[in-house]
């Protein structure tokens, strides 16, 4: 992908989701975490291909007053499933002891070993660790398209925020922070990358305050996107001609034409009188009484063209109203916001297009072809393609048309 991006010309960014899979991968195969993982591991698939042990935890579940909830297994490829694993296995943690040790299960399964106090305490750091990483994935997730505009504020959350190592951390927790955190710090620091999603980020009215930014690093971006604004409004630019209704002193100097009905022949005139017929003739034209091309053509012809405001005069005014305006709340959709206020940003706008569509995770798309798998089976192989695109298309806009 990288290397189409390069041939294309273009800029490849990393998708966020899988960004922050593989930093919270990493924190997973720390020793001491890996070890855990792989004793809860072992004893949720006892449970699951066992059906005495299962109908064993049922009755304990059932005993201690405990959700009847199946035990999880977590897969490789999602690290938020090693989440839900840990957190079912400490809310059943009481029943699945009293099934281990009851006398149904008691030597039925060699090398199982029950969580000691130590693990259970480290599986609690970890959910508390890693819970606010599950919610930022899952914020990436549910959202219909969220934009890349979403990563440096993202970025820079997760690193001064969620991911800070505090004083009250236990010995786990800092070191599962320091590495989620290493591994997030150096994503996104390529210069061409770093700078598309610096103006992604400022032209997101969500994020436009952009506190992790330094004034100088705003005035710099803000002046790229100016010129490209410029640039975007030239090559769409069209000469605007507005007809300027002309004064008294500009109007034409001849003479109207005399009524058909009222012509006749006229006497010669002295020489010495023409030059003052001739002023009195100027004197009565008015604008009630135009000329004969005037009132033969009249607008179909525009005789003055007033010229556009300048171009760069018109973007920077633009950008400098869009900075006074009030970034919006987080939950809002940055896209509505700018198809609202596109008259009042023509020029900005359709800049805004080629940063805001451009989405911060392959989730969406990657579940199209998840529905495509759906659609098409070995069952219903003879589909053609026109109906497979129509069927695909209802399934993933069913809630907006309902």
């Amino acid at each position: 992908m990288i290397v189409a991006a390069d041939e294309f010309g273009s800029i490849h960014i990393g998708c966020l989701a899988h960004t922050l899979n593989l930093a919270c991968g990493k924190a997973l195969r720390i020793i001491s975490v890996a070890n855990l993982l792989a004793k809860m591991r072992r004893i949720v698939t006892y449970f699951h291909r066992s059906c005495l042990a299962t109908t064993a935890l049922k009755e304990k579940q059932t005993l201690l007053q405990l959700p009847e909830h199946k035990l999880i297994n977590d897969v490789s490829t999602r690290w938020n499933s090693a989440l839900d694993m840990i957190s079912r296995y400490l809310e059943q943690q009481p029943a699945i002891y009293a099934a281990l040790t009851s006398k149904e299960l008691r030597g039925k399964e060699k090398d199982l070993v029950t969580l000691s106090d130590r693990d259970v305490t480290c599986a609690e750091d970890l959910v508390t660790v890693l819970t606010p990483l599950k919610a930022a994935t899952t914020a990436l997730c549910e959202e219909k398209i969220p934009p890349i505009s979403m990563i440096l504020p993202l970025q820079h959350q997760l690193l001064n925020v969620i991911m800070k190592v505090k004083e009250n951390d236990t010995a786990l927790i800092k070191e599962v922070k320091k590495s989620v955190a290493d591994d997030i710090r150096g994503r996104y620091q390529d210069e061409s990358t770093r700078k598309f999603l610096k103006a992604a980020t400022l032209l997101d009215p969500r994020f436009k305050t952009a506190p992790f930014l330094s004034d100088e690093e705003k005035l710099n971006v803000y002046h790229e996107i100016t010129l490209e604004c410029v640039k975007t409004a030239k090559a769409k630019e069209k000469v605007v001609k507005v007809k300027v209704e002309q004064s008294t002193d500009e109007q034409e100097t001849q003479p109207p034409l005399p009524s058909l009905s009222d012509a006749k022949p006229s006497e010669p005139k002295k020489a010495k009188d023409s030059k003052n017929t001739k002023d009195d003739s100027e004197s009565t034209k008015s604008k009630d009484n135009p000329t004969a091309m005037s009132a033969l053509f009249g607008d179909v012809y525009i005789t003055h063209v007033k010229q556009p405001k300048p171009l760069q005069e018109s973007c920077e005014s633009e950008i400098t109203q869009y900075r006074k305006e009030t970034p919006i709340n987080a939950n809002e959709n940055p896209l509505n916001w700018w198809k609202e206020h596109s008259h009042k940003f023509p020029n900005l706008s359709a800049v805004v297009k080629r940063y805001l569509c451009t989405p911060a995770t392959s989730v969406p798309s990657e579940r199209v072809f998840s529905t495509a798998g759906d659609i098409v089976t070995a069952k219903r192989a003879q589909l053609k393609p026109v109906y497979v695109d129509k069927l695909i298309f209802l399934k993933k806009n069913w809630n907006i048309s309902s």
